[in-house]
């Protein structure tokens, strides 16, 4: 079957696994910002896109499958969490116009008219040509929530541990409504999975609350809710083929593709804080004059350097654009002529943000080494709800939260 070796792995995130897809996205009611979630009533809307590079229109087609708190497939069968037959076929298809790369851009809609979610809970979609069901094109995940509880809290530099220094803390609350939840029981059924700026690296599952009260549960003064503060994203734009702009040293075309050098980066562990206003990691898909850049958009080949002394830590370069992939994919080359780091990737035309990654202990990722922490950062903080009564069968998602720090 076409999940056969997606199932066996660890998890499921959002990335591409044929080399020919590229800009895969998940975007909640249109806007780049929100969190991928919905609810049961589909009353947000959540739109899966991507491009293939080549000329000839594809057959694509989707599976859905229902996932755990750790986004592991669960052993709930497709009748159970699904209305409709699978694998549906994506209609929404469209070459691109007057590029000088060629694409095709793919899109599907949940909810939909062939598929209607049941559960809430965890779900991933996995592309597939119908020619080639057995290899995957992509996985895209998202969420669908009940909306029966409420998370409230703050995100403050006073942490357990420094005042004022290189962290941030949360202090979350959980409340419910006996009416719909009357038996819940939040030190045994329910855990709060906790991530920064939707990097993978960074999420806690909190499994006990601090305290309860009577239809509230308090999480404060826990070690897993204090983070690493980091520092802004570095960003850089390319929407215009003719001009360099913010981030951008020097643009050249070779066909079929635009390379675009970065401005050369420094380290920033030891530098002050200055305020930027950046994405939070996000990429926004933009070109100059386009009625429609997701056709119209290039692609180019953006080129970092970062100037460091080599390390014996591998470096690795993290963002939305990335989904995540700390591996060989996106680790920078140490160029021993130049004495700098190197690393390339073809991407569409947009506004990016990005930040470089280390495991300093070969365990732990973080960019402190690098970037360096300040507790002035602006960060965002995703709080999902999952509830799994003594017997239930699969994690049901109460609420989904999202939390900001001040600058």
């Amino acid at each position: 079957m076409i999940l056969a070796v997606l199932l066996c792995a660890l998890s499921f995130w959002t990335h591409p696994v044929d080399g020919r897809v590229r800009t895969l996205r998940t975007v909640a009611d249109g806007d780049f910002r929100q969190l991928p979630w919905t609810d049961l009533e589909g009353n947000r809307q959540i739109e899966i896109s991507f491009d293939m590079l080549e000329p000839n229109e594809e057959d694509v087609r989707y599976r859905v499958v229902h996932c755990d708190r750790n986004w592991e497939a669960d052993d709930l069968s497709e009748l159970d969490y699904a209305d409709g037959f699978m694998p549906a076929r994506v209609e929404h298809r469209y070459p691109s116009w007057n590029t000088r790369t060629n694409y095709w851009h793919y899109s599907v809609t949940f909810p939909n008219d062939d598929i209607r979610l049941l559960l809430s809970g965890n779900y991933a979609v996995v592309f597939h040509t119908e020619d080639d069901p057995e290899k995957p094109l992509a996985v895209a995940t998202f969420s669908v929530t009940e909306q029966n509880a409420v998370v409230s809290g703050e995100v403050s530099p006073n942490t357990d541990i420094g005042y004022l220094a290189f962290h941030q803390q949360l202090t979350l609350a959980l409340s419910w409504s006996q009416q719909h939840l009357p038996w819940i029981d939040p030190t045994n059924e329910v855990t709060l999975a906790v991530t920064q700026n939707r990097q993978a690296h960074t999420r806690r599952l909190i499994t006990t609350p601090s305290r309860i009260e009577p239809s509230r549960a308090w999480y404060e003064h826990l070690r897993p809710l204090i983070f690493e503060a980091g520092n802004n994203w570095r960003r850089f734009e390319f929407v215009d083929e003719h001009y360099v702009t913010i981030g951008v040293e020097a643009l050249s075309y070779h066909p079929p593709y635009y390379y675009v050098l970065l401005n050369r980066d420094e380290s920033k562990a030891q530098a002050h804080y200055t305020y930027d206003q950046d994405q939070e990691g996000r990429f926004l898909i933009a070109a100059r004059g386009a009625d429609n850049a997701d056709l119209e958009a290039e692609y180019f080949w953006a080129q970092w350097t970062l100037d460091i002394p080599q390390t014996l830590t591998p470096i690795y370069l993290t963002g939305d654009f990335l989904y995540g992939n700390l591996s060989s994919d996106t680790q920078m080359e140490w160029d021993p002529e130049q004495g700098v780091y190197h690393y390339e990737h073809l991407l569409k035309q947009g506004a990016y943000n990005y930040q470089y990654v280390t495991s300093p202990d070969g365990i732990h990722l973080t960019t402190s080494q690098i970037e360096g922490n300040h507790y002035e950062a602006e960060n965002e903080y995703e709080v999902y709800v999952y509830y799994r009564p003594t017997g239930g069968r699969y994690d049901r998602l109460l609420s989904v939260a999202l939390f900001q720090s001040l600058p």
